[in-house]
Order: C-alpha cells, then sequence, then structure tokens
C-alpha cells in the first residue's frame, strides 16, 4: 500500500489477525502432511529438527543434511509459535515412493530426464515433485502470458538449496551471487487467446486445519492469497534453452534451469506488505 505511514509498531496482533482475517473453511481435521520490499519485523529461530522418517539423511541438493543439523528461521514476527512444528516437518518433507522433496532433501543422484521428460529434473526416469516453504512476496496468479510468484525462503539452507539448482544444473553453470533475495515460480499460460486474462486454480487452503493430500474441496481462488502470506509452493524443477542469436534448436546444447508452477498451499495469513514511512523532514508543512 504505496503511501501509508503505518509503522512497525502498529502492525496488528496475531490475535487482531486472526479475527479479521478469518475466513469461512471447512471444520474437519486434514493433513498436508502430518504447513525485499519492506517488510513487518522478524526474529531468528534455532530448533533441532524432529527426527522421523520422512527426515532424509542422504546426500541432497541442500547445503547441510536435514535430520543432522540444526534449522535456522527468519520468521515474521506475526508467524504464531504454533506453526512452527508444522513449517519444519513442511521443509524437511520427503516422499521417495513418489519422488516428492523439499527443496533441500533432493537427492544428488537427480539428473535430467530422457525423450518426454528431457526438460524435467528427474529420479529412475521420472520427474522431482519439489515443496517450497517460504513467505509470499510478489504474485501474479491472474494473467494472460503467464503466472508467477516471488517467494522468500524460511531460511538460508533451503534459499542455497534452490540457488544452487539454478547453478550447478545449469548449461554452462549459472552465476547466482547476483540474484535477489526472492525466488520465483512460474508457469506459461497454455491458451491460444493472448488476450484474456485467467486466473491460477491450484490455490489450496491449509490455514485453519490442515490439507490432506491436495483435496479438491479445499481450492480457494488465487485472489485469497497477498504478499506477506505463508505458503507451500510446488513445482517442477525443468530446463529451457535460451532464445539466442545462433543457438542450437536441436539437443540440449546449452540451458538453464527454472520452478515451474503446480499448486499453492496457503498455510497462513499475512497482514499485507506494509511499506516503511519515509525519514522524516525538516521542512515546514
Amino acid at each position: 500500500m504505496a503511501g501509508t505511514t503505518t509503522s512497525k509498531d502498529d502492525l496488528p496482533t496475531v490475535a487482531q489477525l486472526r479475527q479479521t482475517n478469518k475466513r469461512t473453511r471447512a471444520s474437519d481435521s486434514h493433513d498436508l502432511n502430518d504447513t525485499d520490499t519492506s517488510s513487518p519485523s522478524k526474529r531468528t529461530r534455532t530448533m533441532k529438527p524432529v527426527p522421523s522418517a520422512q527426515s532424509s539423511t542422504t546426500d541432497s541438493v541442500g547445503s547441510l543434511t536435514p535430520s543432522d543439523d540444526d534449522v535456522h528461521l527468519d520468521l515474521p514476527e506475526y508467524v504464531p509459535n504454533e506453526l512452527i512444528p508444522r513449517i519444519r516437518q513442511l521443509r524437511l518433507f520427503t516422499e521417495p515412493e513418489l519422488n516428492r522433496y523439499s527443496i533441500a532433501c533432493i537427492p544428488s543422484e537427480a539428473r535430467w530426464g530422457t525423450g518426454v521428460h528431457s526438460q524435467h529434473l528427474c529420479l529412475n526416469d521420472k520427474p522431482v515433485v519439489v515443496w517450497m516453504v517460504g513467505v509470499l512476496r510478489w504474485n501474479r496468479l491472474m494473467d494472460n502470458v503467464k503466472w508467477n510468484i516471488g517467494l522468500k525462503f524460511l531460511c538460508d539452507d533451503d534459499n542455497n538449496a534452490a540457488r544452487r539448482l539454478r547453478s550447478v544444473y545449469s548449461q554452462p553453470p549459472y552465476d547466482t551471487s547476483n540474484d535477489g533475495s526472492l525466488t520465483f515460480v512460474n508457469k506459461w499460460i497454455n491458451a491460444s487467446d493472448k488476450s484474456v486474462q485467467h486466473s491460477f486454480e491450484h490455490v489450496y487452503d491449509a490455514v485453519d486445519s490442515k490439507l490432506q493430500g491436495w483435496d479438491p474441496s479445499r481450492r480457494v481462488p488465487a485472489s485469497r492469497l497477498q504478499g506477506s502470506d505463508v505458503v507451500v509452493v510446488e513445482c517442477y524443477v525443468k530446463r529451457f534453452k535460451p532464445k539466442t542469436p545462433g543457438s542450437p534448436q536441436k539437443g540440449w546444447v546449452s540451458w538453464a534451469v527454472t520452478f515451474e508452477l503446480l499448486r499453492i498451499a496457503q498455510l497462513l495469513v499475512g497482514p499485507g506488505i506494509v511499506d516503511e514511512p519515509p525519514p522524516d523532514s525538516n521542512a515546514s508543512i
């Protein structure tokens, strides 16, 4: 909200957010597997991961072995303490039988596929499905060409894992040193009429109760999402050929890496993006 003079101290409390932002939802229990522009102040928390069958102890794309190291989370103040265990489980989530992994737990043996899956990062010749947990900082989910979101990870380990994917899996390797703080996930819109805007349809409610799988009854409009929401983003890791003069049109000689959007689960309704007020002025008004 450009031009606002709301200060950090004026931000609503968690209780007020729940009261003002509460939305009607089904009351039955579900399970999503047992959830810079200026922003509200943040806090750093160190947590021991909970040992579980879903914690990966193999080498992974991430810079650490999640089951063995402390997890340092950089959380906005409005994230309640009771959400932390859920975030912790989700960012360490693995489901090998379905090739589904959190961003920092992707096994290092993942390779580019062949044939119909030549664009996908694969394991056992099947595309890897990736989960990212973070704060939604930017979104364009109503468009005529491409849906796009910008995600701020909640810890350096996830951010480093995403950068490493884009770096070492590109050919030639991509230099991520100048990348900003956001990771972008997008999807081209497959429609013949580019003059018509389309809304991204795969957004799910996981706020007041946990989400079992991707329950179609919990699907909500993309307009429900706003900057500052805490979300789980599901995506593919894909490669594409740069469109440069003289670049080969056949075969995979050079390529870059992108994250292709599949689904989004909303875990927490944020307060919205609040601009910091500008410095005071000595001018008379």
